[in-house]
């Protein structure tokens, strides 16, 4: 199965198993902002700025990330398991230098102690506009829907890639985002700022509150970088994707895509099943028969 064709995701889908990798670059950014910040915009402005960005949708592009996801979501929420350490989270990022969105933002205190020399960009928005947006694009896909246990059945990717953002999810706003969405948005932004203070980093020199609206200078001037300029030396437009008004047309062919091979593989096991009746129905003898051109039967 292809991958969605947006700017924001890597085309190239990988099934590395991370457990145990030793990292390879150090991490430089730590961007914990809730999804519908800005930050599929954000990671692609990283990956202009030459950083390799580990975003929610690394769990799509690489589909095993999603079993140490889950192993360290259970572990934090509802202890069950071994909490993760520095050396799990390093085998997770072995390959990045920077993180963003779900499920890292999950783990705040986790990952600023784990990288204490990460720069920390915190995505913020006007609340009302994101719980709006949050509202009609994230909030659904917090509730199951009769067909993903068909998909997940049917695409490897998709059977491990969306039980891990579904559980994200209800973590991250339990089961009512209507109610709990804008509290969430506080309370992630106090958690943020407080233990940037606690680690005395609350400084303009390693904290950046950013919202992709300001461009391209805020962030560059923070992380030390050069605002990226065209062929013809003019600034590039600072990335603005994933919007909620272009976000269902652009993945719209994935989910068709992923539909029709979800019904052809319907009809394989459909066509296998009424052949395996037919085999035990007409009998050994009888298919030799069918085999000879025995019409007798």
């Amino acid at each position: 199965m292809s991958m969605p064709d947006v700017p924001y995701i890597k085309q190239q889908r990988t099934w590395i198993d991370k457990r145990g990798k030793e990292k390879q670059v150090p991490m430089r950014v730590f961007c914990p902002g809730l999804s519908r910040t800005g930050t599929s915009s954000l990671r692609v402005a990283l990956w202009e700025l030459g950083y390799e960005a580990y975003h929610g949708w690394s769990l799509l592009e690489n589909p095993p990330d999603s079993v140490l996801w889950k192993e360290a979501m259970k572990a934090k929420f509802e202890g069950q398991g071994r909490l993760y350490t520095k050396k799990d989270f390093d085998s997770l990022f072995f390959d990045v230098d920077a993180i963003i969105d779900v499920p890292g933002n999950l783990f705040v205190e986790e990952l600023i102690d784990a990288y204490p020399n990460a720069l920390v960009v915190m995505t913020t928005r006007d609340v009302d506009s994101w719980y709006s947006s949050s509202k009609a694009t994230i909030a659904p896909s917090n509730k199951p829907r009769l067909l993903f246990p068909l998909l997940c059945a049917f695409d490897r990717a998709v059977g491990l890639y969306l039980p891990t953002w579904l559980q994200a999810m209800k973590y991250s706003f339990g089961d009512d985002f209507a109610a709990n969405g804008k509290a969430v948005y506080a309370k992630q932004l106090a958690l943020v700022r407080k233990k940037m203070s606690d680690a005395g980093r609350l400084n303009e020199n390693e904290y950046l509150e950013f919202n992709v609206k300001e461009g391209w200078e805020p962030l560059c001037k923070f992380l030390g970088k050069e605002v990226p300029k065209d062929v013809e030396g003019k600034p590039k437009p600072f990335p603005h994707v994933n919007d909620r008004a272009t976000t269902g047309q652009m993945f719209k062919p994935y989910f068709v895509a992923l539909f029709q091979e979800l019904l052809w593989q319907a009809g394989t096991v459909v066509v296998a099943i009424a052949v395996m009746a037919g085999a035990l129905w007409l009998g050994s003898e009888n298919w030799a028969k069918v085999f000879e051109g025995d019409k007798s039967f």
